[in-house]
């Protein structure tokens, strides 16, 4: 399998784990706590901790596969926990997009335009 198809996977990882954590954050965000409101907020939950975990190794593939910048890695990684920290808080999950959509651009930018790790075995 070629870089380029392995970068493409990635991406597309990072971009859907995105996508999941915009609807965890959308499911969690309520005017009136009313049962349904709850049980929406409970699978918002759900899709918040499996987007966060997604980009964790996400960027734990990215660290060990290309030599990224630690920002870009720290991007990667950070953009689930703010969204889980947002509903922690009692803020308006909703309002952690403005945190997290940056973020993970500047991660997927960041290791898409890194070199890749020059391995010491030959093959």
């Amino acid at each position: 399998m070629t870089d380029a198809a392995i970068r493409l996977g990635w991406a597309v990882l990072v971009v859907a784990a995105g996508l999941a954590l915009a609807r965890g954050l959308l499911l969690t965000t309520y005017i009136e706590l009313t049962p349904q409101a709850q049980a929406d907020a409970e699978t918002g939950r759900l899709w918040l901790w499996a987007a966060t975990a997604t980009l964790l190794v996400a960027a734990l593939v990215a660290t060990l596969r290309w030599r990224a910048p630690v920002w870009s890695l720290a991007a990667v990684a950070i953009a689930g926990p703010v969204g889980l920290i947002a509903d922690g808080l009692g803020w308006i999950p909703l309002v952690a997009l403005v945190v997290s959509g940056p973020l993970l651009l500047i991660g997927l930018t960041g290791v898409l335009l890194a070199p890749r790790r020059v391995s010491l075995e030959r093959t």
